[in-house]
């Protein structure tokens, strides 16, 4: 069964949370002159507790079905522990002002969530004939994610506004892949069911 089968209202509204989350995020760091290491912790630990909300309303949407059955494989994109690890990681984020807050712990948050969105696409994609047009938004939202953890982790010197530079831009290129896959479910929703012959 596929992960796109399940509340696709639902899932509309947690792909729009997601984008924004990312798109706010990137926008408000990118350019951000000279951050303190105290003020980037502190943004990158509300950035990791607003993602895990953001994911959590998403999985809601992909473990439900207009039909009101429940789904739990089809959240694997999202599983609960990769949640709970970034809601987890964001409050200690918030409280340690140093540069392991802004790369060690901040790469953590996007390998779990790239690696687990990467994987079960790419397994829903080996496992069926026609791939849902969401699932290369996805794929290529968890390789930047994965690519983005990847790379912060090697980055310590860079300091607050290096890492929050490096975050910020695959914040803004992942917010657009989710806020295209917000849009293509909306137009997909809006298209008339065909009549019949």
């Amino acid at each position: 069964m596929s992960t796109f089968q399940g509340d696709r209202r639902g899932l509309g509204r947690g792909l729009a949370a997601l984008a924004a989350v990312y798109l706010v995020f990137g926008l408000g760091t990118v350019f951000w002159g000279q951050p303190s290491e105290a003020a980037a912790g502190v943004v990158a630990g509300a950035f990791s507790l607003a993602l895990a909300g953001a994911l959590f309303l998403t999985r809601l949407a992909l473990v439900g079905s207009a039909e009101g059955t429940y789904r739990p494989e089809a959240g694997m994109p999202f599983a609960l522990p990769v949640i709970g690890a970034a809601a987890l990681v964001g409050l200690v984020q918030a409280v340690l002002h140093s540069s392991l807050s802004a790369s060690v712990l901040a790469g953590a948050v996007w390998i779990l969530t790239g690696a687990a969105q990467l994987w079960w696409m790419l397994a829903e994609r080996r496992a069926s004939a026609a791939p849902h047009p969401l699932s290369k938004d996805w794929l290529v939202a968890g390789a930047v994610s994965l690519v983005t953890g990847v790379w912060l982790l090697f980055v310590r010197d860079l300091g607050a506004h290096g890492q929050l530079g490096i975050s910020g831009g695959a914040a803004i290129i992942t917010g657009m892949l989710w806020t295209i896959s917000a849009l293509t479910l909306a137009l997909g929703e809006q298209k008339p069911a065909p009549g019949p012959r």
